[in-house]
């Protein structure tokens, strides 16, 4: 995606995924096939890694399916929501197994690499000030050091308590020489 603007999910999207029900209307038509078969189950901040890795694929156009590609996203906070949510079930005696297994930042993007099939790395890096080109950098040196792999899915994705969900993804591909150029971030 060279020089292409990163994508940002829609409050409305955003919104939708913050929603109870299994299939809220506004996504339905959003996704490019059935829905998630876990989507009722998962926390917030997986939901959206799935929403904005839609967007991407839409947005690019891009078969990634026949592509080995990765999905690394920076975070300034994790999926400290799911955290918080969880410690108020053992404070009242009852742990959430349910949220237990949503309490790594990593569950998130892995979430997306399984509905989508990425089948290169896929995690989270933390990152105080810009989780976005860190994303952008880690996402680069894997292309640099992964021949084999042709996209990498990157970007911000952050839940943090008290504060708007944002979900910036971008891609880059694999270059000859392994170059890779920076591409452009929305305003």
């Amino acid at each position: 995606m060279h020089g292409r603007e990163a994508v940002e999910l829609p409050s409305g999207i955003c919104a939708a995924c913050s929603a109870n029900d299994d299939i809220p209307t506004v996504l339905s038509e959003f996704f490019p096939g059935p829905m998630p078969r876990r989507w009722g189950r998962m926390d917030l901040i997986s939901r959206l890694a799935i929403a904005g890795a839609c967007l991407v694929v839409r947005e690019t156009g891009i078969d990634f399916k026949n592509h080995m590609t990765g999905f690394i996203t920076g975070t300034t906070c994790g999926c400290l929501d799911t955290d918080i949510a969880y410690f108020r079930t053992i404070s009242q005696g009852q742990p959430s197994p349910l949220l237990f297994s949503y309490t790594l930042p990593n569950i998130a993007p892995s979430e997306a690499a399984a509905f989508f099939r990425f089948e290169g790395p896929v995690y989270s890096i933390f990152h105080p000030e810009d989780p976005y080109n860190a994303a952008f950098s880690e996402a680069e040196s894997l292309l640099a050091f992964l021949p084999q792999l042709d996209f990498m899915i990157f970007g911000r994705l952050d839940v943090c308590p008290n504060t708007a969900p944002v979900v910036k993804l971008n891609v880059i591909e694999q270059k000859s020489g392994h170059e890779s150029a920076r591409p452009a971030e929305a305003s």
